[in-house]
């Protein structure tokens, strides 16, 4: 597929990626920054999107592990709730927030997108919001309705803004600002994200008990109210994530290879996963995968 990256460091703590893209499907350009410094711990990437062609109206936007904060300076989306009725639809025209997912979002998207995002990694959504991040697991919601100062003023900075790296400079400023003095998550829950993200989701949850000296029931309780979904279901995201990852670029796929590579029992309980929180086959993922990874596209 017609794509090109570059990437360059940069000296405060970020470093700026451009993703660019010109095919069918479309033609746009994705600049992001990635933390180096220790906010890496809690954001995984600032990022915007410039197309002036999509060449897709609807996308399913499938389970992750990041929750993403995003400002609109552009035209507005639609998410699409009910698929049978899909002129019932809810618009959002400024800034809101789709917490962690365990089924895809079905979005329609303007011609021209003009887009900013923060992705959050799990660790760093509980000190974004100042509360627990299970309020908006499996949710989309405006912004202002889970933040009091709700990001509305530097969203209209932004507007006018045209140079990608000085926004996504002042996006970083304004989160480095937010989290450091904001309380994060527990030591417990810190080292179990990092044992499950080291793993791809396959790290025994019964082995995370026993070594947080917690009762079962209190650390399931305490991860899901750190992180905004219980440990078993976060796992089972994170391992579709970095198999949907495997996917990208391949001419030829050995299912039964990939589902022994990442875990999964056999080739049936792969495609079970897929068909849970894809709602599509493990074909139909590969086939329709966007060139971002993110998303399953509808030409």
């Amino acid at each position: 597929m017609p794509s090109s990256e570059s990437t360059v460091s940069h000296p405060s703590n970020l470093e700026f990626t451009r993703f660019e893209h010109d095919s069918h499907l479309g033609r746009w350009t994705l600049d992001a920054a990635t933390p180096t410094g220790p906010l890496a711990a809690l954001v995984e990437q600032y990022w915007i999107a410039d197309c002036d062609s999509l060449g897709y109206s609807r996308e399913n936007i499938l389970p992750r592990s990041a929750t993403e904060i995003l400002l609109n300076l552009g035209a507005s989306h639609r998410l699409i709730e009910d698929r049978s009725h899909p002129d019932r639809a809810r618009r959002f025209e400024t800034s809101w927030i789709s917490g962690l997912q365990r089924r895809p979002l079905l979005v329609e998207a303007p011609r021209k997108i003009r887009l900013a995002g923060i992705r959050l990694r799990p660790a760093g959504v509980l000190p974004f919001l100042g509360r627990s991040p299970e309020a908006i697991a499996q949710e989309v919601v405006e912004l202002r309705d889970v933040l009091s100062d709700h990001l509305e003023p530097l969203r209209e900075s932004l507007v006018g803004v045209s140079e990608p790296r000085v926004l996504l400079s002042m996006l970083a400023h304004e989160i480095e600002r937010r989290m450091q003095t904001a309380p994060g998550c527990s030591p417990v829950v810190r080292h179990a994200l990092g044992v499950l993200g080291a793993t791809g989701g396959r790290a025994s949850i019964k082995s995370l008990v026993d070594e947080s000296g917690w009762s079962e029931r209190h650390f399931i309780s305490r991860f899901r109210a750190e992180v905004g979904l219980a440990p078993k279901a976060y796992a089972r995201i994170i391992r579709f994530e970095r198999t949907v990852e495997g996917l990208r670029g391949l001419e030829r796929v050995r299912w039964a290879d990939l589902a022994h590579d990442r875990g999964f029992a056999d080739q049936a309980h792969l495609a079970h996963e897929f068909r849970e929180l894809a709602e599509a086959t493990p074909r139909e993922v590969w086939s329709q995968l966007a060139p971002d990874g993110l998303a399953l596209v509808e030409v």
